[in-house]
């Protein structure tokens, strides 16, 4: 055993929480409902000798994007089903964004398995058709391989290739006996001469997960043993010693005998062992009832020694597809265990002592009132910010808008938007390619104004200071002096593009970094996610390309660096790539360029929020933020098989969802950060997804002043806004669950619905007058409509970030257990604050508290939901927060507080002739 075997006391596998609840003193008792898994021996595993095989050829054709990898089956020796054969896509000549997708098909497989060895005959095909006027292709493969075992002490690196996207890669989720060696055999594309190839491949060898016995997966290898006489379940995971991409994980899961009950619990209670490993935490896993995957994120910290910890269900969120955002379980058939392998730990030990589903009286049951308080007299302005920023409603448009779809292009009211340009960068490309913005912009009826165009290269190319990094440089100079001269300009270019986006994903350059055919390397970039080297790289062409523009033409505007989520790769992406830039070219910085798929629309106004900390710390000013892609694409895999309409269907419904979530949070509470939105959706006119359109359609007369209205719920934001003489007010229902509303009085007349059903997807429908809109059912909308009153006040809110006591940036803190750090804030206005905002991470129901400089504490507010957010913390009257003191719990498991920002709320008299 790794581990001290200790106590055999009743075992609970918590599945996952990022907001997890330690038992302290004093809590309520919890009542037991279900023992998922106990001490005891697991349950007996059904007969299955069924294992997986995966045979991995790494760089055929001597190009290492050409692996190709094939998976069977086989049952007592013999192969068993189909075979499934994944390959990257093969460029050729084509330009990257149009890769052709080949079709794959495997000739012959037959392998003998006996004495640790692994032969047999490999065969398949490649193909594809004629395309973009490129000819067919075809790849045929032959070849003979003899494979070893490898010693089981000896975990090799399943996958050579840790540089490319996992949302791109083509390899199957390998784990179990690992066998190496070589083949040989013959390569040949089309008519040329077959190549004779011998190189070195692996294959792999696993049993499936089946009824009763935990099986191993992810992308590291691991193994979990138990005694026959019971007692804990010892999970040790072989991560890997270098820092990789925070996705990559080792699992353990397993399928249970018969569905455990869950219905009246409302928590998980899970008891393990482990070795102290710094800032690691084990999530866990579920398959509710229906075979839906959740997860709950760093529900398990390794801190060393034995521990119990609570799971709020609520906090579990979807891996996959789901129909809600909220995991609502009537029973839980797999449980499972996931260790991040980003920090690289090494190999890491736990034991499994027990698993329990409880009813626990200290979370918070569900509040189905929602209070809402607003004062249509007045108006609100966040850090001088008083209007609702139209680019905020905008889309990414790629192509022409046919001319049966542009009234309801031009329906939706798109505030922006964002067109991109594949250029050579050479200077007689200097102004923007404008046929298909300028159509977009008449067809969409936006202004000129808050179009934003990108120029790039190919999505996919190595970048070009990989080879002559100062002819590239003087490339962009030139670039930018033409775009200076051509550009817009209020007297000479007046219908030219004012906004101007340098380059498109520059983060994604880490795919050609560390590479093992490159000479490119950064020690400190982990995965695809670029690091500190390409972060210089491109603050140098974006400084270059702007000030040469600049210098010829001050009226440009420039955003850049197309991040990804700053929040990506466990914030690395925001501390190792986008912060770098920032220090280096804010003085050129008109705005920040970001994107993000996937997540929850509320998660990003936290990430914003916590940029806009290290932001103000590094260079004294908020810098706007402008999402130039955005979408949800968390539901995209199907839940159910391909021929299940559910997936599809709840889609749509997420889709909406995930725009109204975001766009309603930015507005209520970083509208002097939100610069403008893109939703990556049209695409020649085509909507991807009915979902998003209905919310755009929704959203579109939401223009205009702040209202200052508030939500008791922060999961049922809601924002007024005054455009005119009519005030528009929209709540969305972030819950899975159906919410009433309790209205300060006046209560508006309500207006429209954005519904969804399973037959008709979502939809805008009209209110009619029986109908109160008190009630919100699960993931849809209301909108309120009414005639804007005289104007008598002004809320001024101030909002300032928490800085170390050096005046360095305060974000991203890990607070152990115990621990404690102090924050101050800068240029505060007369008064006291009236909340705390708190983005944390891990943060259970009295974890952490915050102590003021009058000795007063106050506990933080807790993370059950296990996703960013903001949280509010209203303070006493009078209060100084001039300076506070954050402290852990010393019975807590740690936390990390990723920012916190002090609220000033002031009200003054408007003056009339306003």
């Amino acid at each position: 055993m790794l581990l001290s075997a200790g106590s055999t006391s009743a075992l609970l596998i918590l599945l996952g929480a990022a907001s997890v609840l330690n038992a302290m003193e004093n809590d309520p008792p919890m009542t037991p409902i279900a023992t998922i898994f106990s001490g005891e021996v697991l349950p007996s595993a059904r007969p299955d000798h069924r294992q997986q095989v995966v045979i991995g050829l790494p760089g055929i054709g001597g190009r290492s994007d050409r692996s190709v990898f094939v998976r069977t089956h086989l049952r007592d020796g013999e192969q068993d089903g189909q075979i499934d054969l994944r390959s990257w896509q093969f460029q050729e000549d084509l330009q990257p964004s149009h890769i052709r997708r080949l079709q794959r098909v495997v000739d012959t497989l037959e392998f003998s398995l006996e004495d640790g060895h692994l032969q047999g005959t490999i065969a398949f095909t490649l193909s594809g058709p004629q395309q973009l006027g490129n000819p067919a292709v075809e790849y045929r493969f032959r070849g003979q391989f003899r494979l070893n075992q490898s010693p089981e002490t000896l975990p090799p690196l399943l996958r050579s290739d840790f540089s490319t996207p996992s949302w791109r890669r083509v390899d199957f989720p390998l784990h179990g006996v690992v066998y190496t060696g070589q083949i040989t055999g013959t390569w040949q594309r089309n008519d040329d001469p077959p190549q004779d190839i011998l190189q070195e491949v692996w294959a792999a060898r696993s049993p499936l997960l089946h009824t009763g016995t935990p099986v191993s997966g992810g992308d590291w290898p691991s193994h979990w043993q138990q005694d026959a006489q019971g007692g804990p379940l010892i999970w040790t995971a072989f991560l890997p010693e270098q820092v990789v991409d925070a996705s990559e994980h080792a699992d353990l899961r397993w399928r249970l005998p018969e569905p455990v009950v869950v219905r009246e619990a409302n928590a998980l209670r899970v008891t393990w062992r482990s070795q102290a490993h710094n800032d690691l935490a084990a999530n866990v896993i579920i398959h509710d009832h229906l075979g839906q995957q959740w997860q709950r994120h760093g529900a398990l910290p390794l801190l060393g020694g034995e521990r119990t910890t609570v799971i709020p269900l609520q906090g579990f969120t979807p891996s996959w597809y789901t129909a809600l955002f909220d995991l609502d379980a009537e029973a839980i058939q797999t449980i499972g265990l996931s260790l991040s392998a980003g920090h690289g730990p090494g190999t890491v030990a736990m034991e499994l002592l027990a698993i329990e589903a409880v009813h626990d009286p200290s979370i918070a049951e569900r509040d189905p009132t929602v209070r809402i308080t607003w004062d249509p007299h007045a108006l609100r302005s966040t850090n001088g910010q008083e209007h609702v920023h139209p680019a905020l409603f905008g889309v990414h448009g790629v192509g022409s808008i046919p001319e049966e779809r542009r009234a309801d292009v031009a329906a939706m009211n798109l505030g922006s938007i964002r067109t991109i340009e594949h250029s050579s960068f050479s200077p007689k490309n200097g102004p923007p390619e404008n046929n298909e913005l300028r159509q977009m912009i008449t067809h969409s009826q936006s202004a000129m104004s808050e179009a934003i165009h990108c120029f790039t290269r190919g999505l996919f190319d190595p970048p070009p200071w990989f080879t002559h990094p100062e002819e590239a440089l003087q490339r962009k100079q030139a670039f930018g002096a033409a775009l200076g001269r051509h550009g817009y300009h209020p007297q000479h270019h007046p219908d030219g593009v004012q906004w101007i986006e340098v380059w498109n994903e520059p983060f994604l350059w880490g795919r050609h970094i560390n590479r093992a055919y490159g000479n490119v390397h950064d020690p400190r970039q982990a995965g695809h996610y670029s690091g500190p080297l390409a972060a210089f790289h491109y603050a140098a062409i974006y400084n270059t390309l702007v000030g040469a523009a600049r210098a010829e033409n001050p009226h440009l505007r420039f955003a850049g660096p197309s991040s990804s989520a700053f929040g990506a790769n466990d914030w690395r992406q925001l501390t190792d790539f986008v912060l770098p830039i920032i220090a280096a070219t804010h003085h050129h910085l008109d705005a920040i360029a970001e994107h993000h798929y996937q997540g929850r629309g509320h998660q990003f106004a936290a990430e914003w929020l916590v940029a806009d900390a290290a932001i103000q710390a590094i260079t004294g000013r908020s810098i706007p933020i402008w999402n130039t892609e955005t979408n949800d694409l968390s539901d995209t895999p199907g839940g159910w098989g391909d021929s299940d309409d559910r997936p599809r269907l709840a889609g749509q419904r997420k889709r909406a969802a995930y725009q109204l979530d975001e766009i309603l949070h930015h507005i209520s509470h970083i509208p002097h950060i939100a610069r403008g939105r893109a939703i990556h959706m049209l695409h020649n006119g085509r909507f991807l997804n009915p979902g998003e359109a209905a919310a755009m359609h929704f959203l579109a007369p939401l223009r205009g002043a702040i209202v200052p209205i508030d939500s008791s719920d922060p999961r049922v934001p809601i924002v007024a806004t005054r455009d005119g003489e009519e005030l528009i007010i929209i709540a969305y229902n972030d819950h899975a669950h159906s919410v009433s509303l309790e209205w300060s009085d006046p209560m508006p007349q309500p207006d429209a619905r954005l519904t969804w059903d399973n037959t008709h997807g979502s939809q805008v429908r009209s209110i009619k007058e029986h109908d109160t809109a008190l009630e919100i059912p699960p993931l849809q909308a209301v909108r309120w409509r009414m005639p804007a009153p005289q104007l008598q006040r002004h809320h001024i809110r101030h909002l300032r970030p928490g800085l170390a006591d050096d005046g360095g940036p305060a974000i991203l803190r890990r607070f152990h257990p115990g621990d404690s750090h102090h924050y101050r804030f800068a240029d505060t206005p007369d008064g006291s604050p009236s909340h705390l905002w708190v983005v944390s991470e891990g943060m259970g129901i009295n974890h952490g508290h915050v102590r003021f400089a009058c000795g007063q504490e106050l506990p933080l507010p807790a993370d059950t939901l296990g996703t960013r957010m903001i949280r509010s913390l209203a303070l006493p009257a009078g209060v100084d927060a001039s300076s506070i003191e954050i402290m852990a719990h010393p019975n807590s498991h740690g936390f990390r507080i990723a920012s916190i920002s002090a609220v000033w709320d002031m009200w003054s008299k408007r003056d009339p002739s306003q």
